[in-house]
Formats: C-alpha cells, sequence, structure tokens
C-alpha cells in the first residue's frame, strides 16, 4: 500500500517482508521511503513519455543485508571509543552503527565482508545510516562509470571525434537558421 501525506503527497511504499532465519521463516511489514524509489518511477514516467527516451536506471546492489545497532551495544561489542565518540558526533540522532547481517553468496561481498563486522565507512567518509551507504555507493558508481568512459576516449580517440563529429552538423545547422 501506499503511505502518504495530507497534501495527498506519496511518502512511502507499505509492505509486507519475509527472510528465513535459521529454518524459520520471519515476516514484518515495513515502510519503503519515497526517496528510495523515486528515481526510478521518473524513469519509468520518462521513458513511456511520446519523444522522449531515456537509458534505464542503474541499480547497484550491495550484495549485503545490514541491520543498525546502537552505538552503546557496538561498543559492548568491540567498537573502539574512538569510533564511538566520532560517529555520535555525526549522528546525534541515531546514535547507530551499521553492522553486516549477512552476504550474498559467492558475492564478492562475501569474499570482504562476515557477519557481523560493523561498517563504519564507505571511501573513507564515516557512514551512521543506509542512506549514507546508498549515497556513497551510488557517487561511487557514477565515478567509476566516467573514469571507464574516459578511459575508453583516451585509447579509441577516433571513436569519440566521430562521436563528436556526428553531432556537430546538428549544431551547425541550428547556429546557421
Amino acid at each position: 500500500g501506499l503511505l502518504t501525506d495530507d497534501e495527498g503527497r506519496v511518502r512511502a511504499l507499505w509492505g509486507s517482508y519475509a527472510e528465513q532465519v535459521e529454518r524459520e521463516e520471519r515476516e514484518w511489514c515495513a515502510g519503503l521511503p519515497a526517496h528510495v524509489f523515486a528515481p526510478w518511477v521518473d524513469r519509468l514516467v520518462a521513458q513511456h513519455s511520446p519523444g522522449i527516451t531515456a537509458p534505464p536506471l542503474p541499480v547497484r546492489v550491495l550484495d549485503a543485508e545490514l541491520e543498525a545497532v546502537l552505538l552503546s551495544k557496538a561498543a559492548q561489542l568491540g567498537l573502539p571509543a574512538d569510533w564511538v565518540s566520532l560517529l555520535d558526533d555525526l549522528d546525534p540522532e541515531r546514535r547507530q552503527v551499521l553492522r553486516v547481517r549477512s552476504t550474498v553468496a559467492a558475492s564478492h561481498a562475501a569474499q570482504v565482508l562476515i557477519s557481523g563486522d560493523m561498517i563504519l565507512a564507505v571511501s573513507g567518509q564515516p557512514v551512521t545510516s543506509f542512506i549514507d551507504v546508498e549515497s556513497l555507493i551510488a557517487m561511487a558508481g557514477t565515478a567509476a562509470a566516467t573514469e571507464q568512459q574516459q578511459q575508453q576516449q583516451q585509447q579509441h580517440p577516433e571513436q569519440a571525434q566521430q562521436q563528436q563529429g556526428a553531432s556537430m552538423p546538428e549544431a551547425a545547422a541550428a547556429n546557421q537558421q
């Protein structure tokens, strides 16, 4: 279902979720915030609008399930006091750290993370929430795609010039009118 505000704007999707834990099926209900799915909805609308073409929105996954743990509990689990202080200063409202609950088998995440690991930073930036991790992964993905595109242009400059040249007559024609 939909969760809306007083003006009728969609704020979240309400859904039922399930997981298996030690051969036991667990179910719960929770909301998925609109900022998580809004980019996909916008892209779908754009793709179905006449005369507009939009590339598919990339889907980035961590291949790990994270859970929020209170900083007090994290300290009991061995999180150093300097990290507790840093994360508390960074986000005094939540006062939490993210911990790895599980990883997808045979994934890169399974090779570098184990259940119980605490995610303290991504690309050198301290994180305290799921949105922090999502944002930094998205930025890293965008940066990696840009870097890959630049490397391809350096390796094959003639193709880049041909692609640029293909659009130049259209620009010249537009300038002459």
